[in-house]
């Protein structure tokens, strides 16, 4: 993987968009690649006519249309942060990565990453079961804390293709 391979659906943040399922339209505020192969954005609404500012949606970024000209706000640059700057791992690269926060000690896998319009970048860390068998909620953390602990992933890390909002071009598409 690399960052070229996510620059092409991080161009949506910032974008004017409407969902072609649902119709709800607003601001492409963040972009996540997750481990399984999806790739989300999060919309968000703009001010309804009582000056309130409703709660963003998640979607599948293929299901996005731009309607828009231009940004909300400038696109950040990505494209030089790399997490270990011995081996150069870019941020999607941590996908299935186990890894520990070095401010809280969390320690866990990493099962997304999200590139956010204001240019920060978070990682959402999956901790091991508890000795009970119970699970704990999986924590969002900055991406400058995090410590690779095991270079080895968990689970095959999924190829993004370089089309908006695919996980993988299909057969038809070659």
């Amino acid at each position: 993987m690399s960052n070229e391979v996510n620059n092409v659906n991080l161009e949506l943040l910032g974008m004017e968009v409407v969902d072609a399922v649902t119709n709800f339209k607003g601001v492409v505020s963040s972009i996540s690649y997750d481990l399984y192969g999806c790739i989300q954005a999060v919309v968000s609404p703009y001010v309804n006519e009582k000056g309130e500012v409703g709660s963003g949606k998640c979607f599948d970024t293929i299901r996005l249309k731009e309607t828009g000209p231009s940004r909300a706000m400038t696109l950040p640059v990505f494209a030089d942060y790399a997490v270990d700057r011995e081996t150069k791992i870019s941020p999607v690269e941590l996908l299935g990565l186990r890894v520990e926060d070095s401010v809280s000690r969390l320690k866990g896998v990493v099962s997304h990453v999200s590139y956010d319009l204001p240019g920060c970048i978070l990682v959402c860390v999956y901790p091991p079961v508890n000795c009970d068998g119970s699970l704990s909620s999986e924590k969002w953390v900055d991406i400058g804390r995090i410590k690779i602990t095991d270079h080895e992933p968990v689970m095959a890390q999924p190829a993004f293709a370089k089309i908006k909002g695919s996980v993988d071009k299909p057969d038809f598409c070659n």
